[in-house]
């Protein structure tokens, strides 16, 4: 059978190993005992991805070493896909389905040594760190953006107002003060122009929530009638990676990131 262990579970087999491996070793002759084997999906590989160092990252890979299988869905859902229409077309013809548990693991699963999940992480890491700064400056922004809205709260102003209350320009002095005191890489540039867009939105009375997108340069996008104000922090960060994929340019924000 085989079973899927989430990265809690991972953690927990990986400290294990580390503080008492008598124990270990009792769950592994059990796991083995009970004809379990290990179900890895590409995820695994991207959490592994995400661990401090190097060190961490040989760590966790160490623990699939200690499984007697390993079954591995590689990257890509084309079978998943696949299935799931063969699924639908199934039930509009009427046809009675019945669960094909072998079929399915032969389609997304194929047994591999450790050294696949190895060659996975490693090959793919150095984009896997990129995309995590990312994460990081968007994380940062958001960070930004609740405390903005504490000194939102401590001038009078509702979140739920944001639409009624016009921006003045004591509010765009605050603002200004606020970009200038937040630490983000020079490559990311997000709040490049954000004085004079401020300081214009405040000359022209624009309500509050205006203001907050020509801040974070958001102004025309469709998808702002949909977003909540606490979203526009992060929604900065995708329009501005998205501008550099369109120009090109993406490989040297992340690059010097």
């Amino acid at each position: 059978m085989l079973v899927y262990l989430d990265t809690a579970h991972l953690d927990w087999i990986e400290r294990v190993l580390l503080s008492s491996p008598v124990d270990a070793r009792r769950f592994f002759e059990r796991w083995k005992e009970s004809g379990h084997e290990l179900a890895v999906s590409y995820h695994h590989v991207e959490e592994c991805a995400q661990l401090a160092s190097d060190a961490s990252i040989n760590r966790r890979l160490a623990v699939f070493w200690e499984f007697p299988g390993i079954w591995y869905a590689q990257p890509g859902s084309g079978e998943v896909w696949a299935r799931e229409i063969q699924v639908q077309l199934l039930h509009l013809s009427g046809a009675t389905l019945t669960p094909d548990y072998e079929c399915l693991r032969a389609a997304l699963f194929h047994r591999v040594k450790p050294e696949a999940l190895q060659r996975d992480l490693f090959g793919a890491l150095p984009q896997f760190r990129k995309g995590r700064l990312l994460h990081e400056a968007a994380a940062t922004l958001d960070n930004h953006s609740n405390e903005f809205a504490e000194v939102l709260r401590d001038s009078g102003i509702k979140p739920r107002r944001l639409r009624n209350s016009i921006f003045t320009a004591e509010m765009a002095k605050l603002w200004i003060e606020h970009v200038r005191k937040l630490k983000l890489p020079p490559s990311l540039a997000i709040f490049a122009g954000v004085e004079d867009r401020v300081t214009q939105a405040a000359a022209e009375g624009v309500s509050v929530r205006e203001a907050a997108e020509r801040y974070h340069n958001l102004t025309g996008m469709r998808a702002l009638r949909a977003a909540p104000d606490a979203d526009l922090g992060e929604l900065s960060v995708f329009f501005f990676v998205a501008r550099r994929v369109a120009s090109g340019g993406v490989g040297q924000v992340v690059e010097k990131l």
